[in-house]
């Protein structure tokens, strides 16, 4: 549950740190789940701290990190954010140097609410995320799109001349620093990125999308929605399932209810067509957009 206060810094910035929110005991038994999952993918392509590396976190090998989806410490903070939110999926990733400017929204009606962790102390130079306070919000959020360094349509063609520190450091930013066991809440629309972090930063992660309040927010997660359940051929990383989530945590077996509503909630979404909006979700230069039929 987050105060008011926090509920007015995180609308006005787009970002959130809540120290402590892990105990110990649940810092080493995220460093024992990420570790097993990590040999798991290494056991496919070996990490030689060259190629970020993403691994699913959904499945019955990683159960803590399964249930931090349904978990209600996260839960209430980001229903305090957003009202109703749809459960989305848990991550790890190990990093690898600088990350680019970048935000997470595939469309500005596509957003939700990231909570990101981390199992190293991070400060402003060795990687800690940077952001670019109350850039989720309009104007200003497709304002930051005619900067060159944070122009996604050059970006995404120039990913490495993009990470380099001169090409980050130059954009007014706030560093999260933080420590194991503290988490970094974020919304999807706010520009982020990092520097000096290591050839093997290990970040966590668990996302939730809101829940659609207006037709374009329909129309885009019915578009999403169909993906959900979709099997994707994902050669570049077989280590992960082929839906957004696993199997297992799609089975349900321990019959949690709000891991229940979220899962029929998708498959509502999924069954509908989102020209019953009024709109069409259409793909640009990488990012969705919701046209008017």
């Amino acid at each position: 549950m987050l105060t008011t206060q926090q509920k007015h810094f995180f609308d006005t910035f787009g970002f959130l740190i809540i120290r402590d929110l892990f105990t110990k005991d649940e810092v080493k038994t995220i460093e024992e789940e990420f570790n097993n999952r990590a040999t798991v993918a290494s056991n496919f392509e070996p990490f030689d701290g060259t190629k970020r590396q993403t691994i699913d976190m959904s499945g019955d090998d990683s159960p803590f990190f399964a249930t931090l989806l349904e978990d209600k410490r996260l839960l209430s903070i980001a229903e305090d954010i957003h009202g109703q939110v749809l459960p989305w999926g848990t991550h790890i990733d190990r990093h690898v140097n600088n990350t680019f400017w970048h935000h997470d929204a595939g469309g500005y009606e596509w957003y939700g609410i990231k909570f990101g962790f981390y199992l190293h102390q991070l400060k402003a130079k060795t990687g800690a995320l940077r952001v670019i306070p109350g850039s989720h919000k309009q104007p200003f959020h497709d304002q930051l799109d005619n900067i060159q360094n944070l122009k996604y349509s050059w970006i995404r063609k120039n990913y490495t001349a993009a990470s380099e520190s001169s090409f980050i450091s130059p954009i007014p930013n706030y560093a999260c620093e933080s420590n194991p066991g503290d988490m970094v809440i974020f919304d999807y629309r706010i520009y982020h990125a990092s520097l000096g972090g290591s050839k093997d930063r290990h970040m966590c992660t668990v996302n939730f999308i809101n829940y659609p309040k207006t037709p374009k927010q329909l129309a885009i997660t019915i578009h999403e929605a169909k993906n959900y359940f979709k099997d994707n051929h994902n050669p570049d990383s077989p280590w992960n399932p082929t839906k957004a989530v696993s199997e297992d945590w799609l089975a349900n077996r321990n019959q949690n209810p709000k891991r229940r509503w979220g899962i029929d909630q998708w498959i509502r979404f999924s069954k509908m067509k989102e020209s019953d909006t009024g709109y069409n979700v259409v793909a640009v230069e990488g990012k969705l957009q919701v046209i008017p039929i």
